[in-house]
């Protein structure tokens, strides 16, 4: 038995079910072949055909397409009958996408399906036809079919007399025509009664309700077992749906290098232009000085690199390295195992020096495990694209794409997506949402099982447990498409013999494909990184270079640095790559950190795994205590005093006691973190047995077997980690350094994040930075530096927009200053700056400087916008000003309240800025003292403040705690509520005014007794 016409999930919005619902679908009602027939999309097809191939049910490779043809639409399928078909369905899906069509012709469907069998289902001239029976209508379609050499007309069940009354009627017209008539069951869901789902996911997919849509028109189209397709058709259109599915047979393939050829003239081989350039890099590293180590390190890796035909590959990364560099683009220092490459690093692809920090060159490129190379670079984020289309350019703009991925339906977005469609108010929809914790991932159900006021809303009302149960089933599946934040794909050929492309957005294509499918499929990947930081350093570089003409060289900067050093050792860290995080700015005061290296160690152990290793490293630390294993391993453990705390630790000890060699030793320690059991006894014994050949007792040789398998998955990859620490070196150097520049080019990095501007704005006063006014006639579309300090940008303020903001510098650039606010009004174009802007503007304090309170200018603001109007005159194209056709209105002046004033403008912020509420709510509670001051106190401690953040948590008992971040006017700091007390206060809000009692802690967080909050 054969299902010819499944949709998925991968129908967007459009199918319910996930590949393994449908395998295990097919498994339990004796489905022999599936045919996954996707609506204009591939994007499942190579995991369904590996979990078919798995499961051993005959995979059917398809795709469901649109044909437009003479005003009307029809549905057809197409299923590929051999490897070529496949591959013109891949590049069918493919145009349809990239060149944004609704559907094909006819005409243009035959000419990619050769190799396919195409099937018409329904839709158009063709349905109404064969619900009238009109005859020859009908013969006409089948006429059409017949071009097609592997063609049928689809048997779309339907259990009344009707149905198979036009079934016989088909089955009539195409005998002796060669069109077949195959049982088609069309299946969009798993469970008889889930059309509803399908109505709401396809209601989300169009933004309108559900009900708009009318009653679910999808009846039946579930997962009919081996026996209902029995019942349901004739004998000869189940026979005919078995011949389509025993002719196609489609085996898919890996493709065997598909690595591209670096273009080089003169019949220069890559391998020789590779050796050049590396020893020229190699000269220029060393100064025209090369230590044997540097030269003997070089040519190991390029042998090993030759040998496995990646030297292509090098000169791929190489090349657009070098085009970035030439085109003005910082290039990031290295990250990931990559980092141990010296070959990368003379390259100049990596500016981390693998040989002084101890980097292994086979924990990133193994002689005794063939897989790709994966260099991983960072370049700024706003030009990232840059780079992209120059490899484009190179290579060709066929065999070059970005990754698709997908978002998807989390807990609350199809809390939120499923309640809006069935037209639920949205309170009633917060009833659910609001208690949802903000962690990463998390279920519907586990959020159901653990929180009882959850559980207890959902089961409060019937519309609340049905949009819950109804979130439930489509909880998971496919929202939308993104790419992956990195990848690419290159290739030597067209990626359309491989993938099926889709078009992101225009001029953006991405592979259809997931990138392990395209990995399996033997596809190089090229991980080109976006990363804010090195924006924000480039933006420093550039403005250190305009202000005070000094080049500073980013790469070469002293590691010692004293006022760096400093800022490390006081973790003054905020706004710094890595280390502006509360729990490594803990791990760092404890530190007390005093050197590069420090940091290096910090960002390995700060990780999910090597944590626990942290309280012992920190306390042998603390007393300068080291137990040497054995006087050979000391240069190994006793910088980490004995704490395996890199990989690259583990490779060493099994060189140096077992004689392995490092790549052997890199195989061992993969043996060791996926803990395959008959892998790791093997290596245990070659281990203690090569440690008693150099000479070691098999006891000792047992025991750090032992202690190193203990710590590998504790172990963090240190090229990573040196690399890492490198640009957080490069920015805390910066910020110690130019602080002013720093902070400019920090903060225009986080426009349009309210709580990382307020952050990074406390931290800048905190060292001493003066923030300006907005002005109206002063701020630009970015933060600028003035004499004073620093003046925010038009562009943070809401309402206000790109737009709107460069109409007002413009017109300031053009005609001067605005002189009043009669002259504001008049001169902007009250199209682009319209009434809600200019609110904004005087919220914000942006019209300040006109020397009128802000409510004096919000009160007259209607009258001075008419008074502008009239003094406006529009002719054509240019606009003239006559201000002697009306005198200026007389303005009412209103006093400004505080506290109003200071609501408003935090409306339009997000925080407040000019002036802060507390200070008046200090005096009028009569509470002493300010949060800096909380800081230096040992003990009980109470204070004023204004919560900034909430970060809830789950005790191993489930019960739900919170850490908090509070400020106010002049210093922040994390507060820690526990379970009882966060009971009582659960859903308390960033902005809400609390007054804090508690005891502050050693590690400088104030643990809460109590905390009320102010009306």
């Amino acid at each position: 038995m054969v299902h010819l016409h499944v949709r998925s999930q991968f129908s967007l919005l459009n199918g319910v079910m996930s590949l393994q619902t449908i395998i295990d679908n097919a498994l339990e009602k004796e489905i022999e072949a599936v045919c996954l027939s996707d609506f204009h999309s591939m994007h499942g097809a190579y995991n369904f055909y590996k979990l078919c191939v798995k499961n051993a049910i005959k995979p059917l490779l398809g795709l469901e397409v649109r044909v437009l043809e003479e005003d009307e639409e029809l549905s057809f399928i197409c299923i590929a009958v051999d490897y070529t078909g496949y591959q013109d369905l891949l590049r069918l899906c493919s145009d349809i996408s990239l060149k944004d069509l609704r559907g094909v012709q006819l005409e243009e469907l035959s000419l990619y399906t050769e190799h396919c069998y195409v099937i018409l289902l329904n839709g158009g001239r063709y349905e109404e036809a064969l619900i009238k029976e009109e005859v020859e209508v009908l013969q006409s379609y089948v006429e059409k079919m017949t071009r097609f050499k592997y063609s049928a007309i689809g048997l779309i069940h339907g259990d009344s007399p009707l149905h198979r009354k036009r079934h016989q009627l088909l089955m009539e017209l195409c005998k002796n025509t060669g069109v077949l008539t195959p049982a088609v069951s069309r299946i969009l869901y798993e469970r008889a009664g889930e059309e509803e789902l399908l109505q709401i996911l396809r209601a989300i997919d169009k933004g309108v309700s559900a009900a708009t849509l009318g009653a679910p028109k999808e009846r039946g189209r579930y997962f009919r077992s081996k026996q209902e397709m029995v019942a349901l058709y004739a004998s000869k259109a189940i026979e005919d749906a078995d011949t389509i599915a025993n002719v196609c047979h489609v085996e898919l393939r890996p493709h065997v290098n598909t690595l591209p050829k670096f273009p080089l003239a003169n019949n220069v081989s890559s391998e020789e232009y590779l050796r050049q350039l590396c020893y020229v890099g190699l000269q220029k590293r060393m100064n025209g000085k090369i230590p044997k180590v540097y030269e003997e390190r070089l040519k190991y890796e390029l042998s090993v690199i030759i040998d496995m035909h990646f030297a292509d590959y090098f000169l791929i990364v190489y090349d657009y390295v070098r085009y970035a560099k030439t085109a003005n683009i910082l290039v990031g220092v290295g990250r990931g195992s990559a980092a141990g490459s010296l070959v990368a690093y003379v390259l100049g692809i990596t500016h981390v020096d693998p040989i002084k920090y101890d980097l292994l060159f086979e924990r990133f490129l193994n002689p005794q495990r063939v897989t790709m190379p994966d260099i991983d670079l960072d370049f700024p984020d706003m030009r990232r694209e840059e780079i992209i289309s120059y490899v484009k350019e190179k290579y060709g703009q066929d065999r070059v794409a970005h990754i698709a991925t997908f978002g998807t339906l989390k807990a609350k977005q199809v809390l939120r997506d499923v309640g809006r469609v069935m037209e639920l108010p949205v309170y009633e929809i917060e009833l659910l949402t609001k208690k949802i914790p903000n962690v990463p991932n998390i279920k519907l159900q586990d959020v159901y099982r653990s929180n009882a006021l959850f559980a207890q809303a959902v089961e409060s009302k019937q519309t609340l447990k049905k949009l819950y149960t109804t979130a439930l089933r489509l909880e998971g599946l496919p929202r939308h498409l993104s790419t992956h934040a990195a990848g690419i794909i290159i290739s030597n050929k067209p990626l359309v013999e491989s993938t099926p492309l889709v078009q992101i957005e225009q001029g953006i294509s991405a592979t259809q494909y997931p990138v392990d499918n395209l990995e399996e499929l033997g596809l190089l990947k090229m991980d080109i990184l976006g990363l804010r930081n090195l924006s924000i350093i480039d933006g420093v570089l550039q403005r250190i270079k305009s202000l005070y003409n000094i080049d500073v060289d980013i790469m070469r900067l002293p590691l010692d640095d004293p006022k760096t050093i400093r800022l490390l050792y006081n973790v003054d860290t905020i706004g710094v790559f890595q280390l502006e995080s509360d729990g490594m700015k803990n791990l760092l005061k404890k530190m007390k950190v005093k050197s590069f290296d420090d940091i290096v160690i910090s960002i390995a152990l700060f990780r999910p795994g090597p944590m626990e290793n942290i309280p012992e490293y920190l306390e042998r630390r603390k007393n300068d205590s080291y137990v040497s294993l054995h006087p050979s391993l000391d240069e190994i453990l006793k910088p980490t005093y004995g704490i395996i705390v890199y990989q690259e630790q583990i490779m060493m000890i099994a060189q140096k006691m077992a004689g392995f060699s490092l790549a052997k030793a890199d195989v061992m320690r993969r043996a060791m973190s996926k803990k395959k059991e008959q892998e790791l006894i093997t290596m245990k014994d070659e281990f203690v047995e090569g440690a008693i050949g150099k000479g070691y007792s098999k006891e000792l040789a047992s025991m750090v077997y032992d202690l190193i398998l203990r710590f590998a998955n504790y172990g963090f990859n240190k090229s990573h980690s040196v690399a890492y620490g490198m640009i957080a070196y490069q920015m805390a150097y910066l910020k110690a350094n130019y602080p002013l520049v720093y902070f400019e080019s920090l903060l225009n990095s986080v426009i349009g994040s309210e709580f990382k501007t307020y952050e990074y704005m406390e931290e800048a006063r905190r060292i001493g930075i003066k923030f300006l006014p907005f002005d109206i006639n002063r701020s630009q579309a970015t933060y600028s530096i003035e004499s004073e300090g620093l003046r925010p940008p038009l562009s943070m303020i809401k309402n206000v927009g790109s737009v709107a903001t460069m109409e007002i510098i413009q017109e300031v650039e053009m005609n001067g200053p605005f002189q009043n606010y009669f002259d504001f009004i008049a001169r902007i174009n009250s199209r682009k700056v319209n009434r809600k802007v200019v609110e904004s503007l005087i919220d914000a304090g942006a019209l300040d400087s006109f020397k009128l309170s802000r409510a004096t200018l919000l009160e007259n603001l209607d009258e001075v916008l008419q008074y502008g109007d009239l003094v406006r005159i529009e002719e054509e194209d240019q606009v003239r000003l006559n201000f002697d056709l009306v005198s200026e209105p007389v303005l009412v002046s209103v006093p400004d309240k505080i506290e109003m004033r200071c609501e408003r403008e935090k409306a339009v912020l997000g925080f407040y800025y000019s002036t802060h509420p507390l200070q008046s709510k200090r005096k009028a509670l009569e509470i002493p003292g300010n949060i800096l001051q909380v800081k230096q106190t040992k003990g009980n401690v109470r204070f004023l403040a204004l919560i900034q953040r909430v970060k809830e948590h789950r005790t191993k008992k489930g019960d739900l705690m919170a850490f908090m971040n509070v400020s106010d006017e002049v210093d922040n700091v994390d507060i820690v509520v526990m379970p009882n007390l966060y009971q009582r206060i659960q859903g308390i809000k960033r902005g809400s005014y609390v007054v804090v009692s508690g005891t502050m802690e050693e590690r400088g967080s104030v643990l809460v007794k109590d905390l009320n909050v102010l009306e």
